[in-house]
């Protein structure tokens, strides 16, 4: 497309994107009833093989866990077509019985765990937006020179949208 200079231009290119817009919907339209008729001709196949997949792998590690012998002190066993594995997860922390994170945090009074509790300062950016805004007439509690004093200032991008009428009154597709 060329560049618009003047407003019949600039109409005349509403209307070419409009007619692109219908095209380009028409056009993924298809393509999904395509994709669509693709998955419906082959979901019972790639269901069947994937249960196939999942009984399998089920039924090997069952009998890893009651053969962890023939892995030989290793934490995996090599075959032609794959290798089979043992790994360890992340350690973790869990609850006892009977306990939620509330509970721990009462019970970690003294010096000795202050340095396991979190204090995590954060900048409430929602309350300098709104303290910063006038008003009706009265001057913001935050004033610029304010936010200038702390490293902030308040912006206000403006963006730019192009709205196309596209029903079918309002184009022609060719």
């Amino acid at each position: 497309m060329k560049a618009v200079r003047s407003r019949p231009e600039a109409e005349k290119c509403i209307q070419d994107l409009a007619r692109l817009s219908v095209r380009l919907a028409l056009a993924a339209a298809a393509r999904d009833a395509a994709v669509e008729r693709a998955q419906q001709l082959f979901a019972a196949r790639i269901e069947a093989l994937a249960s196939q997949l999942t009984d399998g792998k089920a039924n090997v590690q069952q009998w890893a866990e009651q053969n962890r012998a023939a892995f030989g002190g290793a934490q995996s066993l090599e075959f032609p077509s794959g290798t089979i594995a043992f790994r360890q997860g992340p350690r973790a922390l869990d609850l006892l019985a009977g306990m939620d994170w509330k509970g721990v945090l009462k019970r970690m009074t003294g010096k000795f765990w202050a340095g396991y509790i979190r204090r995590k300062p954060e900048v409430d950016r929602a309350k300098l937006l709104a303290e910063s805004k006038p008003d009706g007439e009265a001057a913001p509690v935050l004033s610029a020179g304010k936010l200038r004093a702390i490293g902030l200032r308040v912006s206000q991008a403006e963006g730019f949208r192009i709205e196309l009428r596209t029903g079918p009154n309002q184009v022609s597709v060719l």
